[in-house]
């Protein structure tokens, strides 16, 4: 449970910018802007989604209540499907990130159903350990997203 929260802290603090200095030159202007557009057409909204999930799962973990951490993580499983629908980012090193995150995010979402409806706590620390390693992409999504930004 304790490695579950450890992973909901870090998630947060990646989708708020917390996350690490960005290293890479700023794109060409085109591509600010069509990420930009990106973000204003739903990507923002993906992100804001995802944190709010998280902050759900945080609730639930800590009140140790494995039912609502089911449905927490049924959220995410569906906040994260939903946002693999959504356009990638037009920018490649911002994309590859994103798209490793909600990958880790997708399969430690079906790791923390399993896990909570079976109260398997060898899949809870699964499924905190994808999260965490999502998290790690998530936070190199946040701070190239800012660093195109300006």
């Amino acid at each position: 449970m304790k490695r579950l929260l450890i992973a909901v802290a870090i998630i947060s603090i990646g989708l708020f910018g917390f996350g690490a200095p960005a290293l890479a030159a700023p794109p060409d202007p085109d591509t600010a802007k069509a990420v930009a557009k990106w973000v204003l057409g739903g990507g923002e909204a993906d992100l804001r989604k995802l944190g709010t999930d998280f902050g759900e799962l945080e609730k639930a973990a800590n009140a140790n209540d494995l039912k609502a951490m089911s449905t927490s993580c049924k959220h995410l499983q569906r906040d994260v499907n939903a946002s693999q629908d959504y356009d990638p980012i037009p920018d490649k090193e911002a994309q590859a990130s994103w798209a490793k995150a909600l990958d880790l995010y997708e399969q430690g979402a079906k790791d923390c159903i399993k896990g909570a409806d079976t109260a398997n706590s060898d899949l809870l620390i699964k499924a905190s350990k994808e999260i965490i390693d999502g998290s790690t992409d998530l936070q190199k999504v946040t701070a190239r997203l800012k660093e195109i930004s300006g």
